[in-house]
């Protein structure tokens, strides 16, 4: 990462990168030892109390991040995270306890990047308030949370701490570090409020951007209501270099099956068809779908895996190649 200059902490049991960017703009002055130290202390406060309410989303096909907004369980997230299989089921919700929930998603709007998901169960759900944009400026000081490569099994969501770079109406830049997997997670500021939802990475991976919560907020009814309007931008795909398999999976009872195979995938070419129980991706055991995503995602396009599947009462080991998500024709809404 191209950075002036890069301090790791320790807070909270958590490994904390901070950077400063080469970005062109203007650098905020050093802090003092004192002035860093009540940093430190309210970026501990914030990681204890939004932790819980930051969540995996996988649908069986990628997995992304959100946030919980409310007691009843409304998420906000990227808008691209809902629309990577096109499916219609319930999206797989996670907690950094490993809890699992299901979730429905609601609205879109497309053009800003901004989606929302609502909790199939009552409640009440851990949630985060929303904070107010406008008082955001460059040099002011953002902590960023989120799933990148999926859930894992006894990580909690990776803290990643920054500066804000600017702030837009329709999107603001921090140097707060995004990888595959964070997108729709949350950007705080220092007083533990959401302000932003994780989109995309910029120009370079030190230029970051996030939808502001104020265009959640003015779309407010639109996504409870689950409309969905506009057209992404090329700058908010999902990484089009990021390996997979090419299939679509739905959780039984004790095991993931494949509900659909894309054509002319590696899945498909490897072998694998709709209908075939999950057993292992390479000597990774699968019990639910993000098991399969977290697998496929440490690997490269180009690499190979093996995938050992149930058909018909019998045992089938594939050797499958990945493939780049830019080279599969993944179904859209």
């Amino acid at each position: 990462m191209n950075m002036k200059a890069l301090t790791l902490f320790c807070v909270a049991g958590v490994a904390i990168a901070i950077g400063f960017a080469n970005t062109g703009v203007r650098q905020p002055p050093p802090e003092t030892l004192e002035s860093l130290k009540t940093k430190q202390a309210q970026i501990k406060e914030v990681i204890a109390e939004s932790m819980p309410a930051t969540v995996a989303v996988a649908d069986g096909v990628g997995s992304g991040s959100g946030v919980i907004v409310s007691e009843d369980g409304l998420i906000l997230t990227a808008a691209h995270v809902l629309m990577t299989g096109g499916s219609e089921t319930d999206f797989e919700i996670t907690f950094p306890d490993g809890r699992k929930v299901t979730a429905k998603a609601l609205g879109k709007n497309l053009d800003v990047d901004a989606g929302m998901l609502k909790i199939n169960e009552p409640g009440p759900w851990p949630f985060v308030p929303l904070g107010e944009v406008t008082k955001l400026k460059p040099g002011d000081w953002c902590v960023g949370l989120g799933y990148p490569g999926g859930y894992q099994l006894g990580r909690t969501p990776p803290v990643r701490v920054g500066r804000i770079l600017a702030n837009a109406r329709t999107v603001i830049m921090s140097d707060s570090a995004l990888i595959g997997g964070d997108s729709g997670g949350p950007l705080f500021n220092l007083e533990g409020e959401v302000i932003g939802i994780h989109s995309s990475i910029g120009a370079s991976v030190d230029q970051n951007r996030h939808v502001p919560v104020a265009l959640f907020q003015r779309d407010w009814e639109q996504l409870q209501s689950g409309e969905t309007w506009g057209r992404l931008g090329s700058q908010v795909e999902l990484n089009p270099n990021r390996p997979m398999l090419g299939i679509q999976m739905e959780q039984g009872d004790d095991s993931t099956s494949i509900s659909g195979v894309i054509k002319d995938s590696p899945a498909e070419n490897g072998g694998l068809e709709v209908g075939d129980v999950l057993i292992k991706v390479d000597d990774v055991e699968i019990s639910r779908p993000i098991d399969v995503i977290a697998a496929v995602s440490r690997k490269q396009a180009g690499d190979e895996v093996v995938v050992e599947v149930q058909r018909d009462g019998e045992t089938l080991s594939k050797k499958i190649m990945l493939t780049r998500k830019a080279d599969l024709n993944v179904p859209r809404e």
